[in-house]
């Protein structure tokens, strides 16, 4: 399985060990944050939504075991997966990062290509994409299993059947407008023909509050016409020695 796709968080506190699996992560086609404490990781759960977290066993600001029992405890990140990192040999072999919550413990260092391998089995054995999740735009996917949409790296809040719906047919039609009716009788399918403009007026004004801003601000209200989605350009993520702010 490809790690393409993947938004990956790094939690290392050792910059150059940091952009080394940075480098490595996104050269296989992943989006990487990076955090180098505890506080800086939480903001970065709250901005980046990852799907896998890398996360070194002592940072300056608490260990990493604490980390992952707090990302545990949070059903919004519970089920993210959480690799841990350590040069301690008997942690590595110990039980202590199972306790916590980890899913799998790597001794570092370790060359790129293991890097790349160890992330790879780690994705494949827990079905990391299946068919679930579906690019469906520039930086856009669709999460069915979670009821969710991503967009450059943000999770939207659940949506319902039907705000999935529009979203798929607002993405098939590309940057062309999806005319009225036709995205009434596809977002109001299981509902009698004919459904009113104003039920998808309020819908959409739902679904913006429920999405990442920048593609909340993506959806528009062609006057006479329909509905159109104009995706900004995903945006660009260089490896660095700090995470960016938050949008």
């Amino acid at each position: 399985m490809p790690i393409s796709e993947g938004n990956i968080l790094v939690v290392e506190d050792d910059l150059e060990y940091s952009n080394l699996l940075q480098r490595v992560l996104v050269n296989a086609g992943s989006r990487c944050s990076a955090a180098s404490t505890i506080g800086e990781a939480c903001e970065e759960l709250r901005r980046f939504s990852p799907d896998l977290i890398i996360l070194d066993q002592q940072l300056p600001d608490g260990s990493g075991g604490a980390l992952c029992e707090s990302i545990r405890a949070n059903p919004a990140s519970g089920r993210v997966l959480i690799a841990f990192l350590t040069g301690d040999k008997s942690f590595a072999e110990g039980n202590t990062w199972l306790a916590v919550g980890g899913n799998t413990c790597w001794l570092k260092p370790s060359s790129p290509a293991r890097i790349e391998a160890l992330v790879k089995g780690l994705l494949r054995r827990h079905d990391w994409d299946g068919e679930a999740r579906k690019l469906v735009g520039p930086g856009l996917f669709v999460d069915r299993r979670e009821r969710v949409v991503i967009f450059n790296g943000r999770r939207s809040k659940k949506l319902t059947e039907r705000e999935l719906r529009l979203i798929e047919a607002l993405s098939t039609a590309g940057s062309a407008v999806l005319p009225r009716q036709a995205a009434l009788d596809m977002v109001f399918a299981d509902s009698v023909p004919g459904a009113p403009e104003p039920a998808m007026n309020e819908m959409l004004h739902k679904l913006r509050v429920k999405l990442p801003r920048a593609l909340a601000r993506a959806i528009e209200t062609v006057f006479g016409k329909g509905y159109r989605l104009r995706l900004p350009e995903p945006d660009e993520e260089p490896v660095s020695t700090r995470p960016p702010s938050s949008a």
